[in-house]
């Protein structure tokens, strides 16, 4: 059965993005023909890439970089789940997609995107990144603007984007 991981981008306290994923991700698993499953960049704590080689050459040398790739490994796609700031996306996301090469290759990506402005400028810097991982992004996306629009949640959970 093809396998997607949701990838929740972001580690912040307080962070909305964890009530936005679980709210797409119980969408999602109405779905028969797939199945998914949560990836929380909280599970896996990357420093600042600190890999000696470039990803490219797949030669990973840090134990967190192998259980990452083999994380990443694992699925057939992906939907991100990206909050927007200073009109980009997360640190901790960038950090996570720079350290695989292969692992990301030929795999389609969905973005998921929330903010005071929807998210959507994170979501073209990821498009970006994704071609350079030589991924296939879905073109149409979702996107919650919680200056807006009501999230799909009780706005008491979203203490912080």
């Amino acid at each position: 059965m093809t396998r997607i991981g949701m990838i929740l981008g972001s580690t912040r306290p307080n962070r909305a993005g964890e009530q936005v994923a679980r709210w797409a991700l119980g969408l999602a698993s109405k779905r028969t023909d797939a199945e998914f499953q949560l990836v929380d960049l909280r599970d896996f704590p990357l420093p600042h890439l600190d890999e000696v080689m470039p990803p490219s050459f797949g030669q990973y040398q840090n134990e967190h970089t192998r259980q990452w790739a083999q994380e990443v490994a694992s699925f057939d796609g992906f939907v991100i789940v990206t909050p927007e700031y200073n009109h980009s996306t997360s640190g901790v996301l960038k950090n996570a997609l720079d350290y695989l090469f292969a692992e990301w290759n030929n795999k389609a990506v969905g973005f998921i995107s929330y903010g005071a402005h929807g998210g959507v400028r994170a979501v073209e810097h990821l498009r970006v990144m994704a071609g350079e991982l030589m991924m296939a992004d879905v073109r149409a996306q979702v996107v919650l603007n919680f200056a807006t629009e009501p999230p799909p949640l009780p706005w008491s959970l979203l203490i912080m984007v």
